[in-house]
This record gives C-alpha cells, sequence and structure tokens, in this order.
C-alpha cells in the first residue's frame, strides 16, 4: 500500500514539475490564456435591476454559476456576498431579509436543471423554472440565461 502511495506522489510531482517544460508534445499553443475574461467573455450581464439580475452564456463552458459570477465581478460588472455554506445571501447591495422573508433567487431557462413546479420566473416571455441547483454546483450552457430574482414570500 505504502509502494502504491509513493508511486503516486512521484508521478504527480513529475507531472508539476514538467508542466513548465517545454516539450512539443506538452505545449501544443504557442500562448495560451489562463483567464477566462482575457480571450473570449464565457458569459455577460444582459439585465440589471435593484432586484433581478440576467446572465447569459455566451461560450461552451465546462464552469460552475458561481465561477461565471466571480469572473463578473472581478471585471466590476457585479457584486455578491455568499454565506458560509455557499448561499448566495447579496447581490450589487440588495441583501436577503433576515427573517428570509424576501431572498434571491436562482432561475433558468435551461429546462434539463430547472423546474416550474417549484416556482417560475417570467422573463422576456418566457417562464424561467427554479434552478436544480445553488450557484456552486449549478453547470451553465451556451445560450442559456441564468436569473437572479429577489422574491418576496
Amino acid at each position: 500500500m505504502f509502494k502504491k502511495i509513493l508511486s503516486a506522489l512521484i508521478a504527480m510531482v513529475s507531472l508539476v514539475a514538467c508542466s513548465a517544460c517545454t516539450l512539443p508534445f506538452l505545449n501544443t499553443q504557442e500562448s495560451v490564456s489562463v483567464s477566462h475574461t482575457e480571450e473570449i467573455k464565457i458569459a455577460g450581464i444582459e439585465k440589471k435591476t435593484a432586484e433581478m439580475l440576467a446572465i447569459r452564456v455566451l461560450e461552451d463552458t465546462d464552469v460552475k454559476l458561481l465561477s461565471v459570477m466571480q469572473d463578473l465581478q472581478a471585471d466590476g460588472l457585479l457584486t455578491f456576498t455568499k454565506d458560509m455554506q455557499g448561499m448566495i445571501i447579496a447581490i450589487n447591495g440588495q441583501e436577503n431579509a433576515a427573517d428570509w422573508s424576501a431572498c434571491w433567487m436562482l432561475y433558468t431557462s435551461d429546462t434539463e436543471l430547472s423546474s416550474t413546479a417549484w416556482g417560475g420566473y417570467e422573463y422576456n416571455g418566457n417562464t424561467l423554472g427554479s434552478a436544480s441547483f445553488g450557484a456552486s454546483d449549478m453547470p451553465v450552457k451556451k445560450g442559456e440565461v441564468y436569473v437572479w430574482a429577489y422574491v418576496a414570500f
């Protein structure tokens, strides 16, 4: 067992050490951008009000909504706060009510990952379904809209 763990650690160290190598089979592109926002915008703010934020995904990607929001925040296009459990508790200065009588809810046009049975939100003539996941687990898809709405109960 120890030998397997040691072999795995040596393999990982070798990969990390070689990540800076310029061997042809490791470096197939001349330059690679690390930031999502430098080369291609993955998503953009489609609409923003005091109680609603619509994010449209512009490119295919394998990231989650939280990552998209972090990129948009880094670009100065929105602000948000999440609590220790990862729940979004404030967007653009609007905080969830202390008694939870109003809070930010996530809706999406992605019908595979939402349901109107849990509630819907009207946006641009369509009813968006309540998202099946929170921002940290919600995969995003090109062409879909992800709407944060401040909803009172």
